[in-house]
């Protein structure tokens, strides 16, 4: 058990407590983050592929008019751009950026297209099919993994 001592000692600690982490934990964070790229693109295919979004909200049908002009009534792919970006890492538009700095550590994930806000949100002529999230499973799993490195950590000191 470690003793603080006045300010001085409770800075050192945290010193020491940021250390131990740098060394010990952000390497397995990084590697879990890492990770979970892969499981978020199998998960926006499993979304395209059953046309719903990440709470399993089936997503509205085309209208008539669409298909037609599609030629096929296949919700939210059209040229394919769209759901490229979300399940192919390094397709045009993907955003998978991991990042590392003062306010921690973190994944982007997500698709730069620029129509693709408006699917997510609907507009006045067209309903909202929210084409990127987590499910509360993938969120549990997360937290699951971070909390065992935590601890990892805390029992092997």
């Amino acid at each position: 058990m470690q003793t603080v001592d006045g300010l001085d000692g409770l800075e050192k600690l945290f010193v020491g407590i940021q250390l131990a982490y740098d060394e010990n934990v952000r390497p397995k964070v990084e590697e879990l983050l890492e990770s979970q790229m892969d499981e978020l693109e199998k998960d926006h295919k499993r979304y395209f592929d059953k046309s719903e979004s990440s709470a399993g909200n089936k997503w509205a049908k085309l209208a008539p008019a669409t298909i037609a002009r599609k030629g096929h009534d296949t919700i939210l792919i059209d040229t394919g751009q769209l759901v490229r970006s979300l399940t192919q890492r390094g397709s045009n538009y993907s955003i998978r950026e991991f990042f590392r700095g003062s306010e921690g550590t973190g994944l982007l994930f997500g698709t730069g297209v620029p129509y693709a806000t408006f699917h997510m949100t609907g507009t006045s002529r067209m309903p909202a099919r929210p084409e990127v999230g987590l499910t509360p499973d993938r969120i549990e799993d997360f937290e699951t993994k971070l909390g065992d490195i935590v601890v990892e950590q805390i029992l092997t000191g």
